[in-house]
């Protein structure tokens, strides 16, 4: 977590969860909460494995969002109105990101 309270700041929430498609001995793993919520982060083995980002006020919700959040370019697993989510983004397992009201491409 120490390198991403870098990034982010201290989180405002944590909980321990169970989350699904992870090897049954992961029991349960911590995700905490940043930027007023905003930003979700699943963290396996004490690394940031799993993050959700939710309203990306300041961001253009298309398929290439990821650019605007300074990460490469890469073909989302699934995409509609919603949501764009990407899976197994070396170092990461998930990043879906939700559109903000009004948001929408």
């Amino acid at each position: 977590m120490g390198n991403v309270e870098k990034i982010l700041g201290n989180y405002s929430h944590k909980e321990e969860i169970k989350p699904s498609g992870v090897p049954t001995d992961y029991k349960i793993c911590e995700k905490a909460y940043y930027v007023n919520k905003s930003i979700e982060i699943a963290y396996i083995d004490g690394k940031a494995d799993w993050i959700t980002i939710n309203n990306p006020q300041n961001a253009v919700f298309d398929k290439s969002i990821l650019l605007q959040l300074g990460l490469e370019k890469i073909e989302p697993t699934f995409a509609n109105d919603n949501v764009v989510r990407w899976n197994n983004i070396p170092p990461f397992q998930e990043i879906a990101i939700f559109a903000a009201p009004g948001k929408r491409s």
